[in-house]
């Protein structure tokens, strides 16, 4: 699109000088174009930020800019706005009453890929106080994979991406970090190489950190710290160090020494059984910023597998143990999946019986599934070679020593060859690597409408201006097939929302009713986003919850502080089954709690309802009309689930509760039930093992049965 202010006059007199005759024409055109392009230009948007009903600030947005955030929060007497943006933007203060302290910051997303590393520091430090993670997670969204590997060429650049990710990896990860985190350790894979990676798994001299957590009985912990230095990082260790033999590949002056950012280092992890995994060196970040051992936990995730690592959020399972950020559906991935769990089950056994033939072998087989998880297999074939040629002679060598081995020994002995030759073969043929998309059917892409500006943080609102506009513009989708509605179309007021009268009531008060509803909607994205679910995952629940009439009770649910696992949220609304759910029952009964003040988790916990604050899990049943037999089966199955034998497994200790319910539209004879006739319908003790309590919700009240249960 033309710019007015940049017009390019000088081409038009070239033109001119070429095609005199034809200039009237050119002119005419290149008006024509631009005003048009100016006419289709969309006019630069305003939002006020109010703090408890009190306008702050005022934003300013160009009208094609998309993406932006406004968080806001309350600190020490001072209203903190910060406005996180993406395109041309600003943010101004306004005339607020006196006493209050308003400190406004605009951090640009797009520094990164701008090139505009400096700015990247800064926003960095200058973020509130715990909240340099945001800032960090935002900015690499917002950057594109070939931007994030363009800004590792340079020194700069790779400082400034390792400021973003230390501070990313800084306290407790969830699931959007780390994405991140992972996507910023795959562009530095990708910098590095599968060569400079298989030559520190063959060299002896490559730098291996051990790490053993701390504990009452643990002999020899050993923990980093990690600061950022101009060319790389510096790592310091505690004098257990000395206690294991990987201090001889470390350079130490004074329990210190440097590694650049390009390195790649061994983590030698004591408390996964010795496995060595190898990882760009800015890795070591994350390991000094995690509690030990949710760290080595994360290294397993990270790098036993054989899965390539990415930017999605998609989790599989192999040998029985998570590996995140799976990208690939990769035949290599299975086989080194099932020789990875073989390894680590028998990791002593191996040691113990082979000693330092083992230890080669082991070296070899840690180094191929870092290989596998970061680079396509089909490169690995001819980028590293003597990796595959190594792990194969390692096992032949031990082998050779069948004979001395028992039958038992030797059955584990060939079960390791025969995975070990399964993975090579695959590897050494350039397995089939198939895009994920393709690899399994994917359900209907829900459309999105992107948002202009949206806002986070439990203290403030975003209203939008519409001087100057017939309307305002979008700020959240109003779901399926509904249009564009703003976040709000009027002030917050402290009436409520109950107010009736006044102009524009539509009708019978559907207007009314779609307000509320898109009102709702919005909160439960907002919300949502605050407890750091990604902003498609939070509009998803959102419209779930709207389409399936529940948006005030998941609103509630979202925005009360005992909610334990809003992670779960948009997959139980999306499984809702609008003509018989029971599903409502659960989270009527999760509000509740709620509003009491408990800490709930809704299915996810272990159970439809977990209750941490009573200690008692919950399994919900609802019934319909269907059949004499209805209780029965509710109350087995409902038995059945709090066992366990459906995956499900309740926290040990809790109490387990069955509660049944009719539904209102049921016309099951037992809905106006006693408790006798509840009693002559019962189920048999022998099916009810293991429950603790069965409620039973009537039209004449809730019944409470304790053991032993009735006997019909």
């Amino acid at each position: 699109m033309l710019d007015a202010q940049r017009s390019p006059l000088g081409r038009w007199r070239v033109f001119a000088l070429a095609h005199d005759r034809t200039l009237p024409l050119a002119v005419a055109m290149a008006l024509l174009g631009l005003s048009g392009c100016l006419a289709h230009q969309e006019p630069s948007r305003e939002w006020l930020v109010y703090a408890q009903e009190v306008p702050v600030a005022r934003v300013t947005l160009a009208g094609t800019s998309r993406g932006n955030v406004v968080d806001l929060a309350v600190r020490g007497g001072t209203t903190e706005v910060t406005l996180r943006h993406q395109g041309q933007a600003t943010l101004t203060p306004v005339q607020s009453p006196p006493g209050i302290k308003v400190a406004l910051r605009a951090v640009d997303v797009r520094a990164l890929a701008r090139g505009d590393f400096d700015a990247v520091e800064r926003e960095v430090e200058e973020a509130p106080p715990g909240h340099d993670d945001d800032t960090a997670r935002e900015v690499l969204q917002a950057t594109a994979d070939e931007d994030l590997a363009r800004a590792l060429q340079s020194e700069r650049g790779r400082r400034a991406v390792a400021r973003l990710y230390s501070a990313l990896t800084d306290g407790s990860l969830w699931d959007d970090e780390r994405a991140q985190a992972r996507r910023v350790l795959l562009a530095y894979a990708q910098r590095i190489g599968p060569e400079q990676l298989a030559r520190a798994v063959e060299d002896e001299g490559t730098k291996v950190v051990p790490l053993r957590g701390f504990g009452a009985t643990v002999q020899s912990p050993v923990s980093v710290r990690v600061e950022l230095a101009g060319d790389g990082l510096d790592v310091f260790v505690n004098t257990k160090v000395y206690d294991h033999p990987e201090v001889k590949t470390l350079p130490l002056d004074w329990l210190r020494f440097h590694v650049g950012y390009d390195e790649v280092v061994g983590l030698r992890l004591y408390d996964e059984g010795g496995a060595t995994r190898f990882a760009p060196a800015l890795y070591l970040l994350e390991v000094a910023h995690q509690d030990a051992r949710r760290t080595l936990l994360k290294c397993g995730e990270a790098f036993t597998f054989g899965v390539t690592l990415g930017a999605g959020g998609a989790v599989a399972a192999a040998g029985g143990r998570v590996a995140t950020a799976l990208l690939w559906c990769d035949r290599a991935a299975v086989a080194l999946g099932a020789v990875t769990s073989v390894v680590d089950e028998h990791r002593a056994w191996i040691l113990e019986k082979y000693g330092e033939r083992g230890a080669r072998f082991l070296r070899y087989s840690d180094g191929l599934s870092t290989l596998v998880a970061f680079y396509a297999v089909g490169r690995l074939a001819t980028a590293a070679p003597k990796v595959l040629v190594g792990l194969r002679n390692a096992y032949r060598e031990m082998r050779a020593l069948k004979a001395a081995l028992s039958a038992e020994d030797q059955a584990t002995l060939e079960l390791l060859g025969r995975r070990t030759e399964e993975a090579l073969a695959v590897v050494e043929r350039g397995a089939d690597v198939i895009p994920i998309e393709r690899a399994r059917a994917k359900p209907p892409a829900l459309q999105m409408e992107p948002l202009q500006i949206r806002a986070t943080g439990t203290d403030g609102k975003l209203v939008p201006v519409g001087e100057g506009q017939p309307r305002p513009g979008p700020v959240a989708s109003a779901g399926e097939g509904g249009g564009a509605k703003p976040l709000r179309a009027s002030p917050p007021s402290s009436a409520g929302a109950g107010a009736t009268g006044g102009r524009g009531g539509g009708g019978r008060g559907g207007g009314a009713v779609a307000a509320s509803a898109a009102s709702a909607e919005s909160e439960i994205t907002a919300a949502l986003m605050r407890l750091r679910l990604s902003e498609q995952q939070a509009r998803q629940a959102a419209q779930f919850a709207a389409r399936n009439g529940v948006a005030e009770k998941v609103e509630a649910l979202v925005n009360s502080r005992g909610f334990k696992n809003p992670e779960n949220l948009p997959k139980f609304l999306n499984d809702w089954n609008a003509a018989e759910e029971g599903k409502v029952q659960a989270l009527e009964d999760a509000v509740a709690r709620l509003q009491k003040g408990h800490e709930v988790a809704l299915e996810g916990g272990g159970a439809d309802v977990v209750d941490y604050t009573t200690k008692e899990a919950l399994q919900h049943k609802r019934i319909f009309g269907e059949g004499e037999d209805a209780l029965d089966r509710a109350l087995r199955g409902a038995a059945e689930q709090l066992s366990g034998k459906k995956g499900e497994i309740p926290p040990e200790g809790y109490k387990k509760v069955i509660d049944v319910r009719f539904d209102p539209r049921s016309t099951h004879p037992l809905k106006g039930g006693d408790r006798n006739a509840l009693r002559a319908v019962f189920a048999e003790r022998r099916y009810l093992d293991g429950v603790d309590r069965i409620l039973i919700t009537t039209d004449k009240g809730t019944f409470v049965f304790d053991p032993p249960f009735p006997l019909h």
